[in-house]
């Protein structure tokens, strides 16, 4: 059995240009805007490995606490003809938590199949992402 921490600091920032449409009926103004987020993740991954008729079978899951300290999401401007709105940034909840789990198989030394699941559980935004594959290493 096999126990990894796991721990990150995350820090993004992003940014889009101001643009405006040329032709159509309706043309749209679009300001710039940037956006920034930092967080701090923790948790552990617990695994196990079994040798099977010599095949591995490889299991594992995990879980981190995620914590977003720093989300600065701005705002931009949409202009079209003499109206305009502002649209605010849409961000995460400050706390949350990332879940998954993996299972591989080691057909040869080249070859395995593999399944993985990711999720991300937060007030205001849940992801289920799965995987299926086999890989082929040449």
């Amino acid at each position: 059995m096999r126990i990894v921490p796991k721990g990150a600091v995350e820090y993004v920032r992003g940014t889009s240009a101001a643009f405006q449409e040329v032709g159509g009926l309706d043309p749209l103004n679009v300001g710039a805007t940037a956006l920034s987020r930092a967080r701090i993740m923790i948790g552990a991954e617990i695994g196990r490995y079994f040798v099977i008729d010599q095949k591995i079978l490889d299991l594992s899951a995990y879980g981190k606490f995620v914590d977003n300290f720093h989300q600065d999401l701005g705002s931009i401007q949409v202009s079209l003809g003499t109206q305009s709105i502002v649209v605010p940034g849409i961000g995460e909840s400050r706390y949350g938590m990332d879940a998954g789990a993996s299972a591989s198989l080691s057909l040869t030394s080249v070859a395995r199949l593999y399944v993985n699941y990711d999720g991300k559980l937060r007030n205001e935004l849940t992801s289920h992402q799965g995987t299926v594959g086999f890989e082929y290493k040449w």
